[in-house]
């Protein structure tokens, strides 16, 4: 069983690699939080975050790594298209690259599907010409029903790199998952740690502490153990910096391509607001 560093990778089915573990950077409120988050963790040696026009934090994104001095190769950025701008997807684009103050993205995603099924195809279909023209490395969709994606192929002739969902273990979206391997979409995890309600699940503190780590750390290497891989953020550098090392230690271990029981490749993303929400409901549960 290979295993997993910070700088392991997923090939999409276009060939595009893309990092295992990245930062979710939905948030509140654009404010200097988000651009230390990005910062601390560039330090930690996460080279993936996920934005989106609608958290408007792009700006954020591209300053924090435009004073971290990596190359832009170095550095995925997956940001997102709303559905209110399918009918314009190229000036909604380049007003994302910007606020990144970048030439391209690495992934960019349909963040929802939207009412309106034509006007889902033609977006679409623009996003994957602006590829053709270099804008964006990969193309895919968010929060998606496995109908939606098959009108989209079928319409195109050309299968999503990648599809952003809600997965964790209150919800785990079996079908899905068994959909995009068949498909060989990747799937992205939004939320793997409860959206930071852990500590409404005491028992994965209990796990966590039987073996020297946090309840995150403990819902993670679970998921990993049915073979995903994965993305994982803190807001607070100590956490980053925590968490980066015990993804590499070697109980952490997870198969990228998959097997019978985890089905496909699975990468997670914990969002910003989820691990402040975390915090600050653990701060509420303390023991007097």
């Amino acid at each position: 069983m290979a295993e997993k560093t910070m700088n392991s990778t997923v090939t999409l089915n276009n060939g595009v690699q893309m990092p295992i573990f990245g930062l979710g950077m939905y948030t509140p409120n654009a404010d200097d939080d988000t651009y230390m988050a990005v910062r601390w963790a560039i330090d930690a040696g996460y080279r993936l975050a996920d934005t989106a026009s609608f958290y408007e934090n792009e700006n954020d994104l591209g300053r924090a790594f435009a004073e971290s001095g990596l190359a832009r190769e170095k550095f995925f950025v997956a940001t997102k298209l709303w559905p209110l701008d399918f009918d314009n997807v190229e000036q909604a684009l380049k007003k994302s690259l910007t606020e990144l103050k970048m030439d391209y993205v690495d992934l960019y995603l349909m963040h929802w599907p939207g009412t309106d099924a034509e006007l889902m195809k033609k977006a679409w279909n623009e996003m994957l010409e602006l590829m053709e023209k270099g804008y964006i490395k990969a193309c895919g969709i968010s929060n998606f029903y496995t109908a939606q994606i098959d009108t989209l192929i079928k319409d195109s002739g050309v299968t999503p790199q990648a599809q952003q969902v809600e997965l964790h273990p209150w919800f785990q979206q079996r079908k899905m998952r068994a959909y995009c391997k068949e498909k060989n979409i990747a799937v992205t995890s939004w939320g793997p740690i409860f959206h930071g309600h852990l500590s409404e699940v005491p028992e994965m503190g209990e796990i966590g502490a039987k073996y020297g780590k946090s309840a995150a750390q403990a819902t993670l290497r679970g998921m990993c153990s049915m073979a995903l891989t994965s993305f994982q953020n803190r807001c607070i550098k100590t956490g980053l910096l925590k968490t980066r090392r015990s993804l590499i230690l070697s109980w952490m271990r997870v198969i990228c391509n998959g097997s019978t029981q985890w089905m496909g490749k699975v990468v997670l993303i914990c969002s910003i607001r989820g691990c402040m929400r975390a915090r600050s409901r653990l701060q509420h549960f303390r023991p007097a």
